[in-house]
């Protein structure tokens, strides 16, 4: 239940809470904030992407977008600052890594939140850039904590669904054992039954024979065929 809970928390603060942009260069993440522009928006439908970005006259590096063009807005900005992110004709990316004045016209893209070392960590290097939006591990995170508690609950849906079948099988075994039994039981009762009563009439038909010849005086050749008489019919009855 924890598991499935901050499945759930994580998908909701993903899915409702606010967008955030990050940059990555040599393992080190920058969040940046874009502005409300189409411009911006075109770059942002593009994230996440990967590009290397030259350096250029000790204060920038930028990504040409080939075959591509941007929409602008563009205006003179007078002073560049350090993390300033910029669009330069309609298909430049620009990163700017120091802080100076400027006469060139740009389409204003947004900023670094907190470029604190960039101009260290870039130097005068040609970098790759990571550009993605919400936090890389988050989203990683979130599918590996999702593949988990899918395939814990495939487990144990899985086991669920074994030990019912298993108890299904026992439960017919024995069922089945018992009518067995129960059979078994009725039979040697029906045989003893009608032993009993083949026996019983046997018994009966020869001492009603025996009187029979006695009390009306039947010569011997008679009562002969009378007890052959009997013993067919008692065949008869165990058949």
């Amino acid at each position: 239940m924890i598991i499935k809970h901050t499945v759930i928390m994580l998908i909701i603060s993903i899915v409702l809470g606010e967008e955030q942009y990050y940059i990555k260069i040599n393992n080190k993440e920058y969040e940046f904030e874009l502005k409300d522009n189409e411009a911006a928006n075109q770059i942002k439908s593009k994230l996440p992407f990967t590009v290397t970005m030259t350096n250029l006259n000790g204060n920038e590096v930028y990504y040409q977008f080939s075959g591509e063009s941007f929409t602008t807005n563009t205006k003179s900005v007078g002073t560049i600052n350090m993390g300033d992110i910029y669009l330069y004709q309609s298909n430049y990316l620009v990163l700017f890594y120091k802080t100076f004045s400027t006469s060139y016209s740009y389409t204003e893209l947004g900023k670094l939140k907190d470029p604190t070392d960039l101009d260290t960590l870039i130097g005068s290097n040609n970098v790759e850039v990571q550009w993605f939006k919400n936090n890389t591990e988050t989203e990683d995170t979130t599918k590996e904590t999702t593949k988990d508690t899918t395939e814990e609950i495939t487990k144990d849906s899985t086991e669920e669904i074994s030990k019912d079948t298993s108890i299904v099988d026992t439960t017919k075994d024995s069922i089945k054992e018992s009518i067995e039994a129960t059979k078994d039981i009725i039979d040697e009762k029906t045989q003893e039954t009608k032993d009993t009563v083949v026996e019983t009439s046997k018994d009966t038909t020869e001492d009603t024979i025996k009187e029979t010849a006695k009390s009306d005086g039947f010569d011997r050749y008679s009562f002969q065929i009378c007890v052959k008489l009997n013993y067919i019919i008692w065949l008869y009855l165990l058949l």
